[in-house]
């Protein structure tokens, strides 16, 4: 029965017998009918207005209205309310004329037992179109919704069917691209003109893949943007792959960054000289190739002399320029098969093939410092410069990259110290270690033990708000001879010996205890930095010593950050990366120092899991707006927050270059400016007064 609800009805008719009639008929079917009866149009409108009808029951035809004038107020006022025809007998025709004007049914006035089931049926019938309307109202706002939301997104989402013909595609970076997405519809995935020859292979091959049920990669170059797609089986609700869907997002920025701090990395910006992370690499393929056909291998190490003086002088501006005509001078010597390098400052490395007796290299020396014979015309003036020239020849002095070069700067202080403007080749006397490295090598074993290692903390603040993000760890040797020794001064001696080792797990360990007796005494502090060496990291227990210090310490292993160069990440990248990802598992951080100093680790950058890249404090010093400097340290930052990697500035020394870090990006700094390395009771203090702040 239908009597918990009432029956809100509209009766259309000029008899009040017959809609009491009505009435009776749907109380005997069950409902509590309230109704009221209108037999003109403007009582019918003004019942309309006044309130809300579950039916309407209309007479077909009435001296001052109809049903079919009754049905075009319904339709002109877009109300779903059935109407059913409840009227004597009319022609089949007005019938199906009613019923095509939108009445539900029509019942003979001499027939109302059919008129309950009849209404029963109507509201039933109009439930489940309102139903199915507001289904339909809100997958056409999800639709739109979903449209909006790739029409925003900075990528294609693009679908084929099993031919790879695109059914649709939508994206913010269509018109970017220079699409329109009528022109791709029900063309070919990888047909399109605007697709570079070489990416049609790998998007039609992952594409194919897809269709095998194979999720795959790929990148394109698309409109000459570079574009990363990941592509996925379309599938049917039973499974049954009809197609592809893939979402191709717009990379041209980070492949530019990357382009460019590849270039960064191997070549000297001020010059356009390779630099010695390339000079290094030929020369190691040229010795290779030595051994096996016999070239012969000369390197020559050219410093300028009192090159100082031109920059104090003359500017720093103009010194730059006398560097550009040197690197010019230099290239014009040596033919295209020698590499003429910039290494540093005023020091520039050449390796040179096929002089092949020590007449023609000496020859090829004198050549050099002829060449400085001719003054330099920079900004009006004539600038006079002479060089000092350091000559090593592979297999007499040295058989691999390392040791020629090393011999080769070896001769070039000899050269000085002969009175400078002058060449030197190489002789064994040169590299003799002297008393003290034997004696400081000595004593390094036991520095330890001996309670003569002290740590200093330097802070590192986030650029944003200036807050403290973190302390670095560095060592000092309290030598009883020789003093307070800083790290440049006995760190190569103790990888040199092997005390590398000994001394850096004392570094650690040390540095981890203290973090917890700070974490201890109530001061807050997110991490500590500590540097591991190569020969460290190179080590095959490496894991477990570090697993044995934060077990016995105690130190969180996300409050311990491991900083590695990029020069020991890079010198076995497969064992690299297997070690990365063994101290990753401990829970501690990886931060990659000295980053962008000339090692080529771009290509490998995102395989490695590391948190963090320090950049090398070389591009941070003499940081301004429009220098190269600027232009490599926004590469790294755009690359690192692509990454979601922290970016550090290391030796920030004034406020300007401070202020142009953070607006570049730059995560966090750290620096003189900002505070120099102190000893553990500064730092305590230091600690506890910026604890003292924060609480305020």
């Amino acid at each position: 029965m239908n009597a918990s609800r009432p029956l809100r009805v509209l009766c259309i008719d000029d008899s009040a017998d017959d809609a009491e009639l009505n009435v009776l008929a749907l109380g005997r079917a069950g409902y509590r009918v309230e109704t009221q009866r209108a037999d003109r149009e403007d009582a019918a409108r003004e019942a309309l207005d006044r309130a809300s009808w579950d039916v309407v029951l209309c007479d077909y035809s009435m001296p001052n209205f109809s049903a079919p004038a009754m049905l075009a107020l319904l339709a002109e006022r877009d109300l779903d309310i059935p109407c059913l025809i409840v009227s004597g007998a009319i022609g089949e025709e007005a019938a199906a004329e009613a019923i095509r004007l939108g009445a539900y049914d029509y019942i003979f006035k001499n027939n109302l037992k059919r008129l309950g089931p009849a209404v029963d049926r109507a509201l039933r019938d109009a439930d489940l179109r309102r139903a199915r309307r507001a289904i339909e109202q809100q997958l056409r706002a999800s639709e739109t919704r979903l449209r909006l939301l790739f029409e925003q997104l900075p990528a294609l989402v693009v679908t084929t069917d099993t031919d790879l013909t695109i059914t649709s595609i939508e994206g913010a970076r269509l018109g970017a691209l220079g699409m329109e997405s009528e022109a791709l519809l029900n063309t070919r995935i990888a047909t399109s003109a605007l697709i570079a020859d070489e990416s049609r292979f790998p998007v039609r091959r992952a594409h194919l893949k897809a269709l095998q049920g194979v999720a795959g990669e790929y990148e394109m170059i698309w409109g000459g943007k570079t574009l990363q797609g990941h592509v996925e089986p379309l599938r049917t609700e039973s499974g049954r792959i009809v197609g592809t869907i893939s979402v191709a997002f717009d990379i041209t920025e980070r492949k530019v960054a990357e382009q460019r701090l590849t270039y960064f990395s191997q070549f000297d910006l001020l010059t356009d000289l390779p630099n010695r992370t390339v000079l290094e690499d030929r020369l190691v393929q040229a010795l290779a190739l030595a051994a096996r056909h016999g070239d012969s291998i000369a390197v020559f190490a050219i410093d300028l002399d009192r090159f100082k003086e031109v920059n104090e002088s003359y500017g720093r501006t103009s010194g730059d320029e006398l560097l550009r005509g040197v690197g010019r001078r230099l290239r014009r010597l040596f033919d295209d098969t020698a590499t003429v390098s910039r290494f540093g400052e005023d020091l520039f490395v050449i390796l040179a093939i096929g002089l092949d007796t020590r007449e023609l290299v000496e020859a090829q020396g004198r050549r050099i410092r002829d060449a400085f014979e001719s003054p330099f015309e920079i900004r009006d003036s004539d600038i006079y410069v002479t060089a000092s020239i350091g000559i090593a020849l592979a297999g007499d002095d040295g058989s691999d990259a390392h040791g020629l070069i090393e011999s080769a700067e070896a001769a070039l202080l000899s050269a000085k110290q002969s009175g400078r403007n002058t060449w030197r080749f190489f002789t064994p006397s040169m590299l003799l270690s002297s008393v003290e490295r034997i004696t400081l090598k000595r004593d390094l074993r036991v520095a330890a033990v001996n309670d003569q290692l002290a740590l200093h903390y330097q802070p590192i603040l986030r650029a944003s708000d200036g807050a403290l993000a973190g302390l670095e760890v560095l060592v000092r040797w309290q030598h009883p001879s020789y003093g307070m020794l800083m790290p440049d001064n006995f760190v190569p001696l103790a990888e040199e010996s092997g005390a590398i080792e000994d001394v850096g797990e004392w570094v650690l360990a040390s540095a981890c205890e203290q973090f917890v007796r700070w974490s201890k005494s109530g001061v807050k502090l997110r991490r500590i930095a500590v540097n591991l060496s190569a020969r460290q990291f190179e080590g095959r227990d490496l894991r477990d010593r570090i697993a044995a210090i934060i077990e016995r310490t105690g130190i969180a292993p996300e409050n311990l950050e491991l900083e590695l160069t990029e020069s020991a990440i890079m010198r076995d990248v497969t064992g690299a990366i297997a070690t990365l990802q063994d101290l990753k598992r401990l829970g501690v951080r990886i931060a990659v120092d000295d980053f962008g100093a000339g090692y080529t680790s771009l290509s490998f950058l995102r395989r490695f899991p590391v948190d963090c890249l320090k950049i090398d404090q070389s591009f941070v010093h003499d940081l301004h707006e429009g220098s190269h400097d600027e232009a490599i340290v926004k590469a790294i930052v755009t690359l690192a927050t692509n990454l979601g990697l922290t970016s550090v500035a290391e030796g920030v020394e004034d406020e300007a270059v401070f202020m142009q870090l953070r607006a570049l990006g730059v995560s966090e700094v750290q620096g003189f400016y900002l505070s120099r390395p102190m000893t553990l009771e500064a730092t305590t203090a230091f600690l506890t007064d910026n604890v003292a702040m924060a609480s305020e």
